[in-house]
């Protein structure tokens, strides 16, 4: 049978080696991280943030990238998320 062929980073090793290492948690967040960490869209998480600090990196044009620190994620998990039992 022929090898399927795939896009280079698509291999399980390749992304594994992106992932921080174990024990180590990063201080702030973007908004796709925590979307893919609570299962949800990227506006949903802009909707959990609504009021929260955020770091905003934006150019003139009002385009940029939003990082959210990791006491910010911490309060939103314990106050919003539900846990199951």
């Amino acid at each position: 049978m022929a090898a399927v062929s795939q896009p280079p980073g698509t291999d399980a090793a390749d992304r594994v080696s992106t992932l921080p290492a174990a024990g180590e948690v990063p201080a702030f967040y973007s908004i796709a991280e925590l979307a893919e960490r609570w299962r949800c869209s990227r506006g949903s998480v802009r909707n959990w943030l609504r009021g929260a600090s955020v770091v905003r990196f934006a150019s003139k044009d009002g385009k940029g990238r939003v990082l959210v620190p990791r006491r910010v994620v911490l309060r939103v998990e314990r106050e919003h998320m539900v846990q199951f039992e």
